[in-house]
């Protein structure tokens, strides 16, 4: 009937909507040294394109399922953390919230849309070597 397959899209819309998974690549960005690590090297140009930086290096990998409405601890290096929060689905986009912590002070503070399969770079905290640049992406 048409009123089973109206409830079976909105319990499938709601099963995505209870948990996202993300990934999380961390990327140190400097003037020292030139070219780009070849695991990245398929965003380079969108790298390029927001940041202005001579070299970029993957510098580590994390992956979280994160409850809507729950916010996830992700350690990074040198004693920074990302806490990522997807707050609600609007249409195929998930809105979300990132905080970086440095040193006890909040660096960064922001929301930002994606859609599934889909990326946003945040320019993270300055580091000795230069600047940590994070990309998010949704699954």
């Amino acid at each position: 009937s048409v009123f089973l397959c109206i409830a079976f899209l909105l319990a499938c819309g709601q099963a995505y909507a209870q948990e996202i998974s993300v990934g999380v690549d961390i990327i140190l960005a400097s003037q020292s040294g030139s070219g780009v690590d070849s695991r990245i090297a398929g965003i380079q140009g969108q790298l390029k394109s927001v940041f202005n930086f001579s070299s970029y290096e993957l510098i580590g990998q994390e992956s979280a399922t994160i409850p809507m409405g729950s916010e996830r601890r992700i350690g990074l290096p040198v004693a920074e953390v990302l806490f990522l929060k997807p707050l609600y689905v609007h249409g195929s986009m998930v809105v979300m919230q990132a905080r970086v912590m440095s040193g006890g002070s909040l660096v960064v503070d922001t929301q930002f849309r994606v859609s599934q399969g889909g990326s946003f770079l945040i320019g993270g905290p300055r580091v000795s070597r230069g600047v940590m640049i994070l990309r998010v992406t949704a699954y």
